[in-house]
C-alpha cells in the first residue's frame, strides 16, 4: 500500500513538473497573461490533485483495515502449552466486516483456525469486538508430530466471503495451509488438560463442584485453593488421599487421566455425592 502511494505521488510530481517547466518561460518573458497561464497550465494541476484525492478516498472506502491485539497464556504458570487465549478486533473503517473464520498464520505459512463461525460474526463499522479463543491440549502436524508455534512473528487473518484480511504485521504469503496444523483437545468435566496432568480430583467444597489437576511433578493446579501438598518424587495414590485438605472437603472422586481414558480409582465414602 505504501509503495503504491509513493509511485502515485512520483507520477503526480512528474506531471506537475512538466506543466510548470512549460509555463515558466512564458511567465518570465511576459508573453502570456497570468489568467491565460492559470487557465492553460494550473487547471490541469488542480484537476490532477482533485482526481488523486478522489482515488485516494475511494480506495480507503473500499479497502479493509482491521487491527488486532491478542493475549497469550503464561506456560510457566500453566500446565497447558503457550496459546492465544483471547483477541480484540478493531475495525478502522466505516463499513462492516463479515468474518467466517479467525486464523493465526505462522512465519512458515502454516495456519491454524482459532475460531470458526457457523453464522458469520459481523464486526460493525468503527467498532471493536473481544473474542475468547477455545483452548487446546497440544497442536500437531503430519499425523501426530508436535508443532512449536511462533506467536511473536505470527499474523492474525480473517476469512471473509471474498478475501483474507491481514490484521497484523508482518504480512506473509496469501497461501494458507489451514489443514496442516491440527489441534488435540482433552477435557475432563469441561476443563482442558494435557500430558502434564496425571490425576484429576473432582470434589465438592462450599456447595460447588470443582476440579483440581495433579501434575506428574505432584503440583496441584486448576481449581485448587489450598496449600500445595509436599509429596516425594514418584508419589502414590495413597499419599494423595491422605492429605489433610481432604478433611475439609465434602466429598471427592479421584481419577487417573491419560491420553485414552479417564479411570475412577478412588472415591470418598460420603453420602453427599460429588456427581450430583
Amino acid at each position: 500500500m505504501k509503495n503504491l502511494k509513493m509511485i502515485f505521488v512520483c507520477i503526480l510530481l512528474i506531471f506537475v513538473g512538466v506543466i510548470l517547466s512549460d509555463a515558466l518561460p512564458s511567465v518570465l518573458d511576459g508573453s502570456q497573461s497570468i489568467l491565460c497561464i492559470i487557465d492553460k497550465y494550473l487547471k490541469p494541476v488542480f484537476f490532477l490533485l482533485a482526481t488523486s484525492l478522489t482515488i485516494h478516498l475511494g480506495y480507503k472506502k473500499i479497502s479493509n483495515d482491521v487491527r488486532v491485539n491478542f493475549a497469550l497464556n503464561d506456560p510457566s504458570s500453566s500446565y497447558l502449552p503457550a496459546q492465544i487465549t483471547s483477541l480484540v478486533l478493531m475495525n478502522q473503517k466505516d463499513k462492516p466486516v463479515s468474518i467466517q473464520e479467525i486464523l493465526v498464520q505462522f512465519p512458515d505459512s502454516r495456519a491454524m483456525v482459532l475460531k470458526k463461525y457457523n453464522s458469520p460474526l459481523i464486526l460493525g463499522p468503527l467498532s471493536s469486538e473481544k473474542i475468547e479463543v477455545p483452548q487446546y491440549s497440544k497442536i500437531f502436524i503430519g499425523g501426530d508430530k508436535n508443532y512449536e508455534p511462533d506467536f511473536e512473528n505470527s499474523v492474525i487473518k480473517l476469512q471473509t466471503p471474498s478475501v483474507y484480511i491481514s490484521c497484523t504485521f508482518p504480512k506473509f504469503k496469501d497461501k494458507l495451509i489451514g489443514a496442516s496444523i491440527g489441534r488435540k483437545i482433552r477435557r475432563f468435566s469441561g476443563h482442558v488438560y494435557n500430558d502434564e496432568v496425571k490425576y484429576a480430583l473432582k470434589y465438592k467444597y462450599n456447595k460447588k463442584t470443582l476440579v483440581a489437576f495433579i501434575l506428574h511433578n505432584s503440583q496441584f493446579c486448576n481449581e485448587w485453593n489450598f496449600i500445595q501438598p509436599n509429596f516425594r518424587l514418584g508419589f502414590s495414590v495413597e499419599e494423595i488421599v491422605s492429605i489433610d485438605e481432604l478433611n475439609f472437603i465434602d466429598s471427592w472422586r479421584l481419577y487417573e487421566l491419560n491420553e485414552k481414558s479417564q479411570n475412577l480409582i478412588c472415591v470418598s465414602y460420603d453420602q453427599f455425592d460429588v456427581e450430583n
